[in-house]
């Protein structure tokens, strides 16, 4: 009877450790996160493949927020700095300003298009402008260990590039 028990209890508490264990393996990338990124209407997404058509297609300056979506800072960006811009300013979303997910990017990847776009850290708000048929950077603002973004520094680089008026 005691051993019938013992062996139970073991089968029980094995076959929960394995279903924790592949629920962990298996679980979804910051489902939250994503739903977060398409209520502050920041779709479509873009990657450093597919930006380029994108601003090759628009006149005029251009705005990239480069983030990764699997990182600690992103969500205080977006949940505490940028949605908390556009509720001042009493905007459903920034116009002319397109996201960059690094997620799914490698190490080398990651570096080159750091390199490309013209900042070091990210999350980051780069501005730029397709001429000539060269893409040139105007200004970038980015996380760093020794300057965060603040609420401050992101709207004054938003009103800068024109992303929205001076008076709220």
């Amino acid at each position: 009877m005691y051993k019938r028990i013992i062996f139970y209890t073991i089968t029980l508490i094995l076959i929960s450790a394995i279903t924790f264990i592949v629920y962990i393996d298996n679980k979804p990338a910051n489902v939250q996160l994503q739903q977060e990124l398409i209520q502050y209407n920041i779709n479509p997404l873009f990657d450093d493949k597919t930006i380029d058509k994108e601003i090759m297609d628009h006149e005029g300056a251009f705005n990239i927020v480069f983030f990764n979506s699997s990182d600690n800072k992103t969500p205080f960006l977006f949940n505490n700095l940028l949605s908390n811009i556009l509720a001042d300013y009493k905007l459903e979303s920034f116009d002319n300003v397109v996201y960059c997910d690094l997620k799914d990017m490698d190490t080398a990847e990651i570096t080159e298009t750091k390199n490309r776009w013209g900042f070091f850290e990210y999350p980051a708000l780069v501005n730029l402008e397709f001429k000539d048929g060269i893409i040139n950077v105007n200004s970038a603002l980015e996380w760093s260990a020794t300057s965060n973004l603040s609420y401050s520094n992101i709207e004054k680089w938003l009103t800068d590039n024109e992303v929205i008026s001076k008076s709220k």
